[in-house]
């Protein structure tokens, strides 16, 4: 045999030795995983403007809002447009910094992402596309959400301006997008959960992504307690730092 035909072997033979036999555990990264799953809610993308509708009911009392949002990584503005009392009131987020202002106030008013917007979603709810720079990610385990099989992530917050201290966070393998959640404070109490659906497509990069069209969050203590979010109108558009100006809350 040449030397040739002999290394040829050797790789080839080495090529089998490093194959993970069945069964073997393979290696997964959880930020990773955590960082495509963003994408399905505008992560990563250069901007991306979506209607929303935001119907809620608590205590018997129901409340209905509809915004138009703009995000992109840490920065989101939604404007309403319903109800027409409410109508051009706005929330900025830029970091960890959030305001809301509205034509009729001398200037916005500093507000906190875990204040409630209507029912059991938060300020923080509204634009969330970046858990992977938000929160550490670790693999807690896997296993099957109906009949589709899923990372469960655990998901702590980096710091104090997160919306959440905790979440557990089930994410497709298939599809790598989050199908279902629960939100915990720092002390270990669940708080809410919710549930993503995604009938929304969008195009990046000659790529389709899918987008997220519906979260339904439910408070833990009271069921009676709901919000449904519906996303529509989704499109990817260039945004830079100058679509996310304090000084345009009060216009």
């Amino acid at each position: 045999m040449s030397n040739r035909k002999f290394i040829s072997v050797l790789a080839a033979l080495a090529a089998v030795l490093v194959l993970p036999s069945p069964g073997a555990a393979v290696s997964v990264d959880p930020n990773s995983i955590l960082a495509e799953s963003d994408r399905a809610r505008g992560g990563g993308l250069p901007g991306v403007e979506w209607d929303l509708k935001l119907a809620s009911t608590e205590g018997g009392n129901k409340d209905e809002l509809e915004l138009n949002v703009i995000a992109v990584n840490d920065s989101s503005l939604a404007t309403t447009v319903y109800p027409p009392r409410m109508k051009r009131a706005k929330l900025l987020q830029v970091e960890r910094n959030m305001w809301y202002g509205r034509p009729d106030l001398r200037k916005p008013i500093s507000i906190s992402p875990r204040q409630k917007m209507s029912g059991p979603a938060a300020n923080g709810d509204i634009a969330a596309t970046n858990y992977n720079g938000e929160y550490t990610p670790t693999l807690l385990r896997e296993e099957k959400v109906g009949d589709e099989d899923t990372y469960v992530l655990d998901l702590v917050g980096k710091n104090k301006w997160v919306t959440y201290d905790r979440i557990v966070y089930w994410v497709s393998k298939k599809r790598l997008v989050a199908v279902k959640a629960e939100f915990y404070t720092v002390s270990g109490k669940l708080i809410k959960t919710a549930d993503f659906a995604y009938d929304n497509t969008i195009v990046y990069d000659n790529h389709r992504i899918p987008f997220v069209s519906r979260i339904d969050i439910r408070d833990a203590i009271n069921k009676n307690n709901f919000s449904v979010l519906e996303y529509s109108g989704v499109k990817v558009r260039k945004l830079t730092a100058a679509d996310f100006q304090v000084s345009t809350l009060s216009e």
